[in-house]
């Protein structure tokens, strides 16, 4: 008896000892996948703009650019996403790596309007194959093999060595830009590919059934989407609140996303200094993230909070476009930058509170679209207010937009 029950034990002790190995390893195959593709995307982001501009665009046309990634993402969501129903994370996973690879290929050869156009379409439907599916497959791949741990410190782990990955990424990539425009986008494409023959090799998906998709389920889930938005956004005016804000916000910063490097650029036409200013945005949106929790205690509530970090964007926006001086004007722009962590983080916290797990999926969703068409008319209108008049005057007007609108958004809501 004594030597069954040891034995039972051994078992189980040798069992469970295995499955936290599994469980590591998962972890660290997804921290390394994040942190490769982390690499790839920011290698290219402090030189994007310069480089565009270097081709004889104007900033209407940039931010046009922009606007066809965003459009297709919208577009190639939900049909990408059915290939990881049918296929499955990995294989969705690895077409994304070779796609979002080719993408960044073709901009490395790109020269004109039309054929960055057609490297952001590319990149964007490459995007929208991997958009959940790799953080879907952690979890399941972790739940698979019993894992008992707690996921907020593998995805808090996840996103500081992100931060950490993109900072050293964005530094790189304008050292290889001081030498050549075209080598951060060839670096990006080689991440991209490698990236594609790792997933190949090493990634696992034992615990995948695959799914039937059929045309009608397919409808019933883009109606159950339209339907269960617009219910949320005429029931719960703290939902609207939350969705209207994001959208405000996020017309108001996609101009200045596309918009800093040729601001502030003739202060120093060395790309190394546009690296260093993107790190310094990195850090300043990671300070916002972690000051979030703080400003909820110390104003009461996220509401305030999203109202606080409003007044923050405006005003740090304004007071970089009002000032001539280097440092002061990157000061109040990294300001500006911590209050869109605060207000980003605010927003998907305090949504998630408001909305209930069976509604979860379908309303982030919808507030994603209603943000996207934000981002899409901030692009638009940005670019024309800097062609009619300049990049400073237009982040100020952009400022004085926030503030008016959501100064509106909560009056309405008070009442």
């Amino acid at each position: 008896m004594n030597l069954k029950f040891n034995l039972l034990t051994s078992v189980k002790a040798w069992y469970f000892k295995k499955g936290d190995e599994m469980s590591q390893k998962i972890i660290n195959f997804y921290l390394l996948v994040e942190v490769l593709s982390s690499l790839g995307q920011a290698v290219t982001s402090a030189t994007y703009v310069t480089f565009l501009l270097s081709h004889h665009l104007n900033l209407l046309q940039v931010n046009l650019i922009n606007t066809a990634f965003m459009v297709t993402l919208a577009i190639f969501e939900i049909p990408t996403g059915i290939v990881a129903d049918i296929f499955g994370r990995k294989k969705s996973f690895i077409i994304s790596c070779f796609i979002v690879g080719f993408g960044f290929l073709v901009y490395f050869t790109a020269a004109n309007f039309w054929s960055f156009i057609t490297a952001e379409i590319i990149l964007a439907i490459g995007i929208t194959f991997s958009s959940g599916a790799l953080e879907a497959w952690l979890v399941d791949s972790l739940n698979h093999i019993g894992f008992t741990g707690k996921l907020e410190k593998v995805f808090s782990k996840v996103f500081s060595f992100r931060i950490g990955a993109k900072i050293i990424a964005v530094l790189v990539g304008a050292l290889m830009a001081n030498k050549n425009l075209t080598w951060p986008w060839l670096a990006a494409a080689l991440v991209y590919l490698i990236l594609g023959l790792i997933a190949i090799v090493w990634m696992k998906e034992n615990y995948w059934i695959k799914q039937k998709i059929t045309f009608e389920r397919l409808k019933n889930q883009i109606g159950a989407i339209s339907a269960s938005g617009f219910n949320c956004v005429v029931k719960s005016k703290n939902v609207l609140l939350v969705i209207v804000l994001s959208a405000i916000c996020s017309f108001v910063y996609q101009g200045p996303n596309m918009q800093w490097q040729p601001y502030f650029v003739h202060f120093s036409a060395n790309k190394l200094f546009l690296g260093w200013i993107m790190a310094g945005i990195y850090l300043a949106s990671l300070i916002g993230v972690l000051l979030s929790p703080w400003l909820i205690k110390l104003l009461g509530n996220e509401q305030r909070v999203i109202y606080f970090s409003c007044v923050v964007i405006g005003l740090g926006l304004m007071l970089t476009a009002s000032n001539g001086f280097l440092f002061s004007a990157l000061f109040f722009f990294f300001v500006h930058e911590l209050g869109r962590g605060t207000e980003q983080t605010i927003h998907a916290t305090l949504l998630n509170k408001l909305i209930v797990s069976k509604e979860r999926a379908t309303i982030l969703s919808f507030k994603e679209m209603i943000k996207n068409l934000g981002s899409v008319s901030g692009l638009l209108i940005s670019g024309c207010l800097a062609m009619r008049f300049s990049i400073d005057q237009g982040w100020i007007i952009s400022g004085l937009i926030l503030g008016v609108l959501s100064g509106l958004i909560i009056l309405l809501y008070k009442k």
